[in-house]
């Protein structure tokens, strides 16, 4: 079974049994990218963010947008707005930290918790930039 699996599941205080009784945890899970295409998280609400990197023609800048066809990032908030529970975002790679860094204002405009951040692989940069925000004791690193 995947690690990030076990880590989502006892942060959210359920078992990783899918066959046990479907008490669901008080959080829901938020991935973005495509960590979870692969696996189902049981006894877990789950809610994908699907955004993109838009590089510009010197391919060094980016834009954060909303993947094609696909709502727009503002309504893919407000959506996860309504299911009324704090976030627990995942993510495979945290390189920079730009995507989460720049997906937080859309969350505080919504007054969104984010429980936790939960990533397999971190860089350094990545946790300083998304600490910057205060956010460095929401942090869960698979391998820290």
């Amino acid at each position: 079974m995947n690690i990030l699996i076990s880590i989502v599941a006892k942060t959210n205080g359920v078992t990783v049994d899918a066959t046990s009784n479907r008490d669901y945890g008080p959080y829901m899970c938020v991935p973005y990218g495509d960590i979870f295409k692969r696996w189902m998280l049981p006894n877990t609400v789950t809610k994908a963010f699907h955004t993109e990197r838009c590089y510009e023609d010197d391919l060094v800048k980016y834009d954060i947008l909303a993947y094609p066809n696909y709502l727009s990032i503002p309504n893919q908030t407000k959506t996860l707005k309504a299911f009324n529970r704090p976030l627990i975002l995942v993510d495979d790679l945290l390189d920079r930290g730009l995507r989460v860094y720049n997906l937080q204002k859309y969350f505080e405009k919504q007054d969104i918790e984010i429980k936790k951040l939960v990533v397999a692989i971190m860089s350094k940069r990545g946790k300083r930039t998304y600490g910057r925000a205060g956010n460095r004791s929401r942090i869960r690193l698979l391998y820290s």
